[in-house]
């Protein structure tokens, strides 16, 4: 009897992993595209005002976003929806407190905004929050009052018995001249006066003292007498808003700070009309002695696994001082995250690339130093000073960012360095700022800053050879 053989066909026990490999492929291709696509976020209007699908968001100037679709969202058609999709870059706006808004023209007392929507395209506008992510918003039907503000100016308190005439976006003005606006109003916390939240632009800070004087103006006045009656209107804005007025005398007081409480009367004393003091302009808060470091404007990028399928380009921006032949900033600037790729970390500052290599420590805020390359001198040890306890400060970036002073009741000792009171507000503009002492002028540390916490102030430690301790 013959024997049959049989042969069985040799199979490949690793062809399975081939459907395999097509879905994680898929899914990281897809993963890449959902994240060059941007983020969609859906925002709710009373009106229109025009806005169509392609026109742009807008965050001061820059175009981060574009509409996608216009709807009416309800049977009562009372609610238009617009879905706008942000360039990836913009994905921070996502975060509840952000404010949307329609740029188009809009006439008010003493102010007329959004003309470039008459020659132009109309657009949404957005002031970008802190808090966390979010995907829905109620859109505003204006401008919000803090849109326009300049960084580097101080808000102070103004508590008068009564309201009168005053109304949020009432002008301030020095000499008739117009330096701040009235941001809120409301009672105070006893419900014992009237408080008035001031704001008052960088370059006219120094103008407010200790010893300055604020009352109300409602920019009408009247005389008579045997010879007739008089009514004398001083503007327009004043007579329908009312409008606060100031004067500081020739003996000056001590420069405010952010939060300083002021009385706000009801009328001037006519002693205050005649003071005309000599004050320079500006944010001369440091002492005329005083050194003023070299910052330079720093990026760091870096790349990472997304969803551990794709490589992403990742970014971190901020200040960095010129020390002693090298950089000094934030630590979160001269470190990569663990996460980022072997050998990614590059740094550009001031026209040069640095290879990045050291790994940021999680939970650590530090201040670091890299070497720059280059026999440029910067600080040297002799202009950094260790304080015993909080003082008043001095935070610099540029010539395009105003100083900002902040008193020492407003920082509090957290785990060796300080935390700034959050009703100072700092945004990422000034993560790195340099901190000088108000005092004498000297180093102290540097500024950071950070999402969803309030500004920190991390104070530098040297070694005998003047080298930075994290």
């Amino acid at each position: 009897m013959l024997k049959t053989a049989h042969i069985k066909p040799k199979r490949n026990r690793w062809l399975w992993l081939i459907p395999l490999f097509s879905v994680f492929l898929a899914a990281a291709l897809g993963a890449q595209f959902w994240l060059h696509q941007g983020i969609p976020v859906t925002i709710e209007f009373k009106h229109g005002h025009g806005i169509q699908p392609g026109d742009a968001l807008k965050y001061r100037g820059i175009t981060v976003g574009k509409v996608e679709s216009v709807l009416l969202q309800d049977e009562q058609l009372t609610v238009i929806e617009m879905v706008i999709r942000l360039a990836p870059e913009a994905r921070h706006i996502a975060k509840t407190g952000s404010l949307f808004w329609v740029n188009r023209p809009q006439l008010g007392v003493g102010k007329i905004s959004g003309l470039d929507a008459l020659a132009g395209a109309r657009y949404i506008q957005v002031l970008p929050g802190k808090g966390a992510v979010n995907y829905r918003f109620i859109g505003l039907e204006a401008a919000p009052l803090n849109a326009d503000l300049e960084p580097g100016g101080i808000e102070v308190t103004l508590q008068a018995n009564r309201l009168g005439g005053l109304s949020e976006g009432a002008p301030i003005r020095y000499r008739q001249v117009i330096i701040g606006k009235i941001m809120a109003l409301g009672l105070s916390s006893d419900a014992s006066a009237v408080e008035a939240q001031a704001y008052i632009q960088p370059k006219y800070i120094n103008l407010v003292r200790g010893n300055t004087r604020f009352w109300q103006s409602s920019g009408i006045s009247a005389s008579g007498g045997l010879s007739g009656f008089s009514l004398k209107i001083d503007s327009l804005a004043n007579a329908v808003m009312g409008g606060v007025e100031m004067a500081t005398p020739q003996q000056l007081g001590r420069p405010v700070h952010q939060g300083h409480r002021f009385t706000l009367h009801e009328q001037a004393d006519p002693d205050w009309l005649l003071w005309k003091p000599e004050i320079m302009l500006g944010s001369p808060l440091l002492p005329t002695s005083a050194h003023t470091p070299t910052l330079a404007r720093a990026v760091l990028h870096w790349q990472q696994k997304a969803y551990g399928l794709v490589d992403t380009d990742e970014q971190r921006s901020g200040w960095l001082m010129r020390y002693q032949q090298g950089w000094l900033g934030p630590a979160d600037l001269l470190s990569i995250p663990e996460q980022a790729l072997e050998g990614s970390g590059q740094l550009e500052v001031a026209g040069v690339s640095i290879a990045i290599t050291s790994r940021q420590e999680d939970g650590v805020s530090a201040a670091a130093w890299v070497a720059s390359g280059d026999e440029t001198a910067g600080w040297q040890k002799q202009h950094l000073r260790t304080p015993l306890g909080p003082e008043d400060i001095v935070i610099i970036a540029d010539h395009q960012l105003a100083y900002r002073s902040v008193s020492a009741s407003r920082l509090q000792v957290h785990d060796k360095n300080w935390r700034i009171d959050a009703m100072v507000p700092f945004d990422m503009r000034w993560h790195g700022a340099a901190v000088l002492a108000a005092q004498d002028g000297k180093l102290l540390g540097v500024i950071l800053v950070e999402e969803d916490v309030p500004a920190a102030v991390v104070l530098l430690k040297t070694d005998p050879m003047g080298k930075v301790l994290r």
